[in-house]
């Protein structure tokens, strides 16, 4: 049997820094619940209380990172093994990302867990010719992918230059009768909302996915993701490397509403019917000049009342 190679060296630095910006974190938090316990002296219910508060905002900021982390990892996982470094490019974060660098070091990571992984496959002496071959493949691959995060990691830390990275395309999907949904969608939404509407589908064209959260895969909207802010959410996936379409939007009253699940499922199982139709399209230029139509249509509702707001619209 061929000799393995220790991949996980490779990573050590990486791995390294992630414990002690997680240790960073974990000092700050603590700080922050003494100086809030600090303030004044309380009773012991006030300080419970205090306690449960900071150990509540803990655990969302943790299952919001996870969250990121589930959204980059499934395109992540779905490389082929002969990627390219634009298709792996593709599907990282944006160097404007303000979790860039975590979320890069988590991805390695789990490189580095699917490289042991398929060497304790290979420690197996019943492995076939052939799977040895597959398991090579896969470690190559996860090699390449911990070399090129690296190298964007590099750059980050010597702080280069960033040139202005180029922004997603978005397509607004259609109903079956061929509305375009997230119009209709802000037809029966107060205009107050319009401006974290404006905000969450920025993210997405300029590729920082705020809140991003990828839906349960037991359900129909398996492989489709939400950005979100407080209340309002937009449901979208990725057609192409940089091309994303753009379901649905909403307000959120509340996470147990049946009708409300019942009606986003609904609407999954439509853009499931049009997702062939809609990739077959990203090459058709009468349809792309439709949906740019569409599109400026959307930033002229949600576009802000003063000039200079709308100066800084995408």
């Amino acid at each position: 049997m061929a000799n393995t190679i220790d991949y996980e060296q490779m990573c050590k630095d990486e791995l390294l820094e992630l414990e002690k910006q997680e240790q960073r974190v974990n000092e700050t938090q603590r700080e922050i619940s003494r100086l809030k316990l600090d303030k004044k002296t309380p009773s012991k219910e006030v300080m419970k209380e205090a306690r449960q508060t900071v150990v509540q905002e803990e655990q969302i900021e943790e299952d919001s990172f996870e969250d990121e982390v589930a959204f980059y990892l499934n395109s992540y996982r779905q490389l082929s093994e002969d990627f390219s470094e634009e298709e792996l490019r593709a599907i990282l974060p944006k160097k404007k990302h303000p979790k860039y660098k975590d979320i890069l070091l988590r991805l390695s990571l789990e490189s580095v867990k699917e490289i042991k992984e398929v060497t304790n496959m290979l420690r197996d002496n019943d492995v076939t010719d052939e799977e040895e071959e597959i398991c090579f493949k896969v470690m190559d691959a996860e090699k390449r992918k911990i070399e090129f995060i690296r190298s964007r990691l590099v750059q980050s830390e010597k702080q280069e230059e960033i040139v202005e990275e180029e922004k997603n395309n978005i397509v607004l999907v259609p109903t079956l009768s061929g509305n375009i949904r997230v119009l209709d969608d802000l037809e029966h939404i107060p205009s107050e909302y319009y401006d974290g509407f404006r905000e969450l589908i920025s993210s997405i064209v300029d590729g920082t996915f705020k809140g991003v959260k990828m839906f349960a895969s037991n359900s129909q909207l398996f492989g489709i993701s939400e950005v979100k802010a407080f209340k309002i959410r937009v449901v979208f996936t990725r057609l192409s490397n940089d091309t994303y379409a753009i379901i649905t939007a909403f307000v959120k009253k509340t996470d147990k509403d049946k009708l409300y699940n019942e009606s986003l499922n609904n609407k999954g199982r439509e853009y499931r019917t049009l997702e062939p139709k809609l990739k077959e399209n990203l090459n058709n230029r009468e349809f792309m000049e439709e949906n740019e139509k569409s599109v400026q249509q959307l930033w002229n509702i949600l576009a802000p009342k003063s000039e200079a707001a709308r100066k800084e619209l995408v």
